[in-house]
């Protein structure tokens, strides 16, 4: 029975009528090349977010909490309203002119405490290295709603709590617009767990091409530092606070060393193709603590085939519609194809195929609907951190965490939310998966056919405070829908599902 495609003929039809054009205002970053001209009857408002003038600004521009950095030709004959933040030109000197205002607290830039905690919670992370890339467009609508798939890397600030190396500071920062290099940046990561005494940093060089909304971007990345494969199912805000306050951390993490490379297609605005090659050792990590988790033992990756991992990364994301506010809401398509082999002098030999598809939208301004199907397949000798895992929080709410595994993942989740405010959602819920051993099929088959006797399911209802691309609180409460004695299991988180 091919559930998947089923289930994805319901989404293409609610997206039938999805590509609503209007002219966006309110945008979450921004980006004026050299060239370009900001017309005189256009406002843009940005907000916890960033702007670059390398072009000429004739209309207005103002930013809550944020940075505006202009460019040696950037021409401002408008105006600047930055509120919470500070403009500085290429050289970070401050800059001040009669046409451009700014105005903090106390003189305190909110940018630095207020950014890296509302767009974490709203899930802008997919792991702890990769934040969003913003591009013009449908892609930057999108990225204030959905977690961009399978983004470049990107830095910040930030502190964290974890089994591995107890607390950690991360320090990240940017350098644009290098010497005669337009749309070129230059950034640097450095982090310190206490507890482990472990050190981790990485190095990124950058380089962009052609107008944004059809941007070329090239990079090289090189980097000692954790990684895992668990930021589709909680974002690292999320793990940091249950980590510190209810001692649960739901990453398994190991040590990589090495350096990836690759380029970034942007085109029409919402299709997004990325392409990179990656090189670098993986090593098993021990624990400082190991009662940080009660609900999954990690020692079991302590003699997973490690060693190095070598191979390409394909992927594709493809962004239909403009408000998910309002119908026919927004749409996005992702699809990641990996594969890591002795070709590219790997020790590891596997590929894998990740489909995921995110649905959003508003229905006479009272009900909100969201859907997310997931669907992915490993062949080859995969290491058990690089299958699949279902349970718990993030996947089949209201089961143990990572109760089922396998080298096969199907996820399919639909809810459906009462509107008593802006800021207010009532959601019940539904969540069914499994993840399962490979049949005898070819990868494609194994893909998209599932039979319904062989997947769970969960139900539950929850509350959400908060707008869509604003700061909110979760709380839901799930239980098996198979087993009528099932507890309900409650849990608490400051983003989305998805």
């Amino acid at each position: 029975m091919k559930l998947l495609t089923s289930i994805l003929s319901l989404i293409i039809i609610v997206s039938a009528a999805v590509g609503s054009e209007r002219e966006v205002q309110m945008y979450s970053s921004y980006y004026l090349t050299s060239g370009d001209t900001l017309s005189k009857d256009l406002h843009v408002k940005i907000y916890v977010g960033d702007a670059t003038i390398d072009g000429v600004l004739n209309g207005k521009l103002t930013l809550y909490a944020g940075n505006v950095i202009l460019g040696s030709e950037a021409v401002v004959n408008g105006s600047i309203a930055c509120y919470g933040g500070k403009v500085t030109d290429n050289s970070e000197e401050i800059v001040e002119k009669s046409n451009i205002h700014v105005a903090n607290i106390k003189g305190k830039d909110l940018k630095s405490g207020m950014r890296s905690w509302i767009s974490q919670a709203r899930n802008y992370d997919e792991n702890e290295k990769h934040t969003i890339e913003i591009n013009l467009g449908y892609l930057r609508d999108h990225d204030r709603i959905f977690s961009v798939y399978d983004p470049i890397p990107k830095y910040r600030s930030t502190a964290d709590f974890n089994r591995q190396d107890g607390f950690v500071v991360q320090l990240g920062k940017y350098r644009h617009n290098l010497g005669n290099l337009d749309q070129a940046s230059l950034g640097l990561k450095l982090a310190y767990g206490f507890r482990s005494k472990r050190p981790q940093a990485a190095l990124m060089f950058k380089k962009s091409f052609f107008r944004p909304d059809k941007r070329l971007s090239t990079f090289i990345e090189g980097y000692s530092e954790l990684q895992h494969q668990d930021g589709w199912r909680i974002n690292q805000i999320d793990n940091f606070i249950l980590s510190l306050i209810v001692k649960e951390d739901y990453y398994d993490r190991f040590h990589t060393e090495g350096y990836h490379a690759g380029l970034s297609q942007t085109l029409f605005g919402r299709l997004r193709l990325k392409a990179d090659y990656v090189n670098h050792n993986e090593s098993w990590v021990g624990l400082y603590d190991s009662t940080l988790i009660d609900k999954w033992d990690p020692i079991r990756f302590q003699n997973d085939n490690f060693g190095r991992l070598a191979g390409v990364n394909y992927s594709a994301m493809l962004n239909l519609g403009r408000d998910a506010h309002n119908f026919p809401g927004m749409l996005q398509i992702g699809l990641k194809y990996e594969n890591y082999s002795p070709d590219y002098n790997s020790d590891l030999d596997f590929r894998r195929i990740h489909t995921d598809v995110r649905y959003i939208g508003t229905f006479w301004e009272a009900f909100q609907i969201r859907t997310r199907i997931i669907s992915a397949v490993a062949e080859g000798n995969v290491p058990d951190r690089y299958r699949y895992f279902v349970g718990g929080m993030g996947s089949l709410r209201g089961l143990p965490y990572k109760d089922y595994s396998g080298d096969r993942m199907f996820l399919a989740t639909q809810e459906i939310g009462l509107m008593l405010d802006n800021d207010f959602i009532i959601f019940v819920f539904t969540d069914m998966g499994n993840a399962l051993p490979r049949s005898d099929k070819n990868m494609i088959d194994d893909l998209v056919n599932y039979k319904f006797s062989d997947l769970k399911q969960t139900i539950g209802a929850g509350i959400e405070t908060g707008d869509l691309d604003e700061f909110g609180f979760r709380i839901d409460a799930a239980r098996d829908a198979e087993n009528d004695k099932a507890p309900w299991v409650w849990t608490v988180r400051i983003s989305r599902m998805f």
